[in-house]
């Protein structure tokens, strides 16, 4: 095997062990039951290890901001929640699905997006600031788009949700650029080491959140099962449809412009929405967060196998 066919083979190696997480937790109802209590712990650490793993300082990422990222930002947590209450206005719609589609619309690219896009050999560098800064305004988004759809209830804690944004976005900032201060002395090799060993606990972390969430569907009896996979199918449709529409709509940026920022927009981190909502947050949406896991590390995986595939015939 040759060493380009080894690095593709370890790119896919973290999105295919989360991806086999999310079935281990199917499958292994007892494992994912006991994980359950920690799942919001461990999407903490996953949020500390990927800002500290980012290619340059979150500050330097933040100080970078480009028209595309302020678009990017804007069409994902702005124009596309504002699309969702305009068409709840019109089209009846059940609750426990729009809840659904507004944890998705207001979300922020996931924290895995940049490695996600790396793998399809896209902007790198732009898919992270995209996420750093989708990540900071997903909560004034949701919370306004919530209230507008009247799914975010006006007795909300404000206290409580100001304290999930200060556990899960300003303690891991904090922590990150405290890492930061210290990353620049560190030895090139040290670096190679340290980036390894973080991208190794997110993915671990990932995975046990996975299993986790996936408890309130291996629990679920055969009459449940319907249930699961219709908010499977919600999932996969509402990532196919933010793809689409996206690309569509920033094709005229160029091709891997618009399939880098339908990849942005088609993986939400649908998960951070249901910690920062945690106060009212239903099994229904729990079963949704979980299935949504599932698609988000497929997509990658399934594109590169496609590419290698045809790469294959063409040779032939």
């Amino acid at each position: 095997m040759s060493n380009q066919a080894i690095e593709e083979t370890n790119k896919l190696l973290a999105p295919a062990l989360v991806a086999g997480a999310v079935l281990l937790g199917v499958f292994v109802p007892a494992l994912s039951s006991a994980l359950l209590p920690f799942i919001f712990i461990a999407l903490f650490f996953v949020v500390v290890l990927s800002l500290c793993n980012l290619e340059n300082c979150p500050t330097e990422v933040m100080s970078s901001l480009d028209a595309f990222t302020i678009k990017m930002v804007l069409w994902q947590l702005v124009a596309l929640p504002l699309c969702l209450v305009l068409l709840t206005k019109v089209v009846h719609i059940p609750d426990t699905i729009q809840a659904m589609m507004l944890a998705t619309v207001t979300a922020s690219s996931v924290f895995a997006g940049p490695t996600l896009v790396a793998i399809l050999g896209l902007n790198r560098a732009q898919a992270t600031r995209c996420m750093v800064f989708s990540t900071m305004a997903m909560p004034i988004s949701l919370l306004v788009f919530g209230t507008l759809m009247g799914i975010v209830p006006w007795g909300l804690s404000i206290g409580h949700y100001v304290r999930q944004i200060n556990f899960f976005l300003i303690i891991p900032m904090i922590i990150a650029l405290v890492y930061w201060t210290f990353r620049p002395n560190f030895s090139a090799k040290t670096e190679r080491t340290m980036s390894k060993g973080l991208d190794c606990a997110c993915t671990l972390a990932l995975m046990v959140f996975c299993i986790g969430a996936m408890a309130s569907i291996s629990n679920a009896d055969g009459h449940q099962l319907v249930r699961v996979m219709s908010y499977g199918t919600v999932a996969v449709l509402l990532a196919v449809i933010l793809f689409s529409v996206t690309a569509m709509v920033f094709s005229y940026l160029g091709p891997e412009q618009a399939l880098l920022a339908g990849m942005l927009s088609a993986n939400r981190n649908i998960a951070l929405a249901a910690a920062f909502l945690d106060q009212i947050v239903t099994s229904d949406l729990m079963v949704y967060v979980a299935v949504s896991q599932f698609p988000i590390f497929m997509f990658p995986i399934v594109v590169q196998l496609g590419r290698r595939m045809r790469s294959r015939l063409a040779k032939a």
